[in-house]
């Protein structure tokens, strides 16, 4: 979000100082959406490779079963970038959702799965999952399509899928 707000103003200051060199409103939107654009791209380029970075360290954590630690350092990670990017605070709540949920706390995971499943496949799969746990079986058959559409060519989605409705 933060990235939205620093790029428009950016194009804002661009437009205005264009319109006053050049006194035409056409002239000065060119350069003001290349200006968004460019330091939309730049800024969304480096808070990405910050947060791979930090996801890189996530992994000798839950390799480790430093479940805690591991928890602590995505709500960090949150506090660090997710107002930086849209859906990133969303994504890493799906994360510790993922991470719930293979500890087999369902109940904790399923609020934290459904803020991230946007586009998300995996969460998308676990809400349907814990909803078939549950009985929920045409939830988790909505669940299972939403995972479908965000990757169609997943074979973890058809899998999971196709098991549940063998053993239905």
């Amino acid at each position: 979000m933060l990235n939205f707000v620093m790029s428009f103003a950016a194009s804002v200051l661009v437009s205005v100082l264009t319109f006053l060199v050049l006194g035409n409103g056409i002239a000065a939107a060119v350069p003001a959406v290349l200006v968004f654009a460019i330091v939309f791209f730049l800024i969304a380029r480096t808070v990405g490779n910050r947060v791979t970075a930090e996801m890189n360290l996530l992994v000798p954590l839950l390799q480790d079963r430093k479940i805690a630690e591991a928890e602590t350092h995505l709500l960090s990670m949150q506090r660090r970038f997710g107002r930086w990017q849209f859906l990133l605070s969303g994504q890493l709540d799906a994360q510790r959702g993922m991470i719930r949920y293979m500890q087999m706390k369902f109940d904790e995971a399923l609020p934290l799965l459904e803020r991230g499943q946007f586009r998300n496949w995996a969460a998308s799969l676990s809400i349907g999952c814990i909803h078939h746990r549950k009985g929920a079986k045409d939830q988790a058959w909505k669940s299972f399509t939403k995972a479908s559409k965000s990757a169609p060519k997943e074979p973890m989605v058809y899998l999971i899928w196709a098991t549940l409705l063998t053993r239905d």
